[in-house]
């Protein structure tokens, strides 16, 4: 059976909701530059590695592009190929787990990255209380509020 065009519709806008990946599976495997990966496995050692060095940080990120690129690729064919109702269920949950996959790739941080970024939020916290302190001592209570 055909995939009419308001069924392409609902399943592109669950495709494209926020958060549509929560409880979808990774993929085991996926064609990655013409390539099978074992995508659940490689996934699982980036995220339960306490440590990353550059080499693997820089693999995971080539990785989250690739995953970007691929589901980008699939969303494609979702809105224009020809394909079953069944077919456009089983390429959206494949997505869906590809963008899932890419949420998880996000999180990983260099820990010196992640100190500078702590640095300068706390910086940013400490302007503003001093900021504040500052238009307490200038202001009496009844021009402050």
């Amino acid at each position: 059976m055909r995939l009419s065009e308001a069924e392409r519709a609902r399943i592109l806008a669950r495709l494209r909701m926020n958060l549509s990946w929560v409880g979808v599976k990774v993929p085991e495997t996926i064609e990655v530059d013409g390539r099978q990966m074992p995508l659940r496995s490689t996934l699982d050692r980036y995220i339960f590695d306490d440590h990353l060095d550059e080499e693997e940080l820089a693999a995971a990120k080539w990785l989250q592009r690739s995953l970007e690129r691929r589901a980008r690729e699939l969303e494609k064919e979702l809105a224009h190929d020809e394909m079953s109702r069944a077919q456009a269920e089983e390429l959206m949950k494949g997505t869906i787990g590809i963008l899932r996959a890419v949420e998880e790739l996000k999180g990983l941080r260099d820990d010196a990255e992640f100190e500078h970024r702590r640095a300068e939020v706390m910086q940013e916290v400490d302007d503003a209380v001093r900021w504040r302190r500052f238009a307490k001592r200038v202001y009496d209570r009844d021009e402050y509020y």
